[in-house]
């Protein structure tokens, strides 16, 4: 836990990716996944800080904690996505036609359809905006 994620110690890990991180039927790459949080202003993983569950203000049920990438990362790198809310978000989802899971900071998983409102989306993204914003607006489900 005190050693940077890619030492020959670690790097042995990458193999052994638990199988839950892994969709069946798409073709990513040994040891890698398209789960990921983001980092940046106002995000729960915002770069440099230690963030107690107290510091979402916003609500864990509405907050977004995890999201499925467009792109593939390697499970163990601590590596996030981008989050600027003045600019887009990055590409996510893909797998699933468009559609993508994303994982609320209370556990909750949903499968979001690809016609979201991304503005809306980022809302969910702040830990402690207070935005206010319509939830199915940012995770409709597929179908809608």
């Amino acid at each position: 836990m005190n050693e940077p994620w890619d030492p020959e110690a670690n790097r042995r890990l990458v193999a052994e990716m638990p199988k839950v991180y892994k969709p069946d039927g798409i073709g990513a790459g040994e040891g890698m996944t398209f789960y990921c949080g983001f980092a940046g202003p106002g995000s729960v993983f915002e770069t440099g800080k230690k963030l107690p569950f107290a510091d979402i203000t916003d609500g864990v049920s509405i907050t977004v904690a995890v999201v499925e990438a467009g792109e593939e990362c390697i499970w163990t790198k601590p590596d996030n996505l981008p989050f600027d809310p003045s600019k887009p978000l990055p590409k996510l989802g893909g797998q699933f036609g468009g559609d993508f899971h994303v994982a609320l900071c209370n556990g909750e998983v949903r499968l979001v359809s690809r016609q979201f409102d991304p503005e809306a989306f980022k809302k969910a993204v702040t830990r402690q905006g207070g935005e206010a914003f319509n939830s199915g607006d940012a995770f409709p489900p597929v179908g809608r």
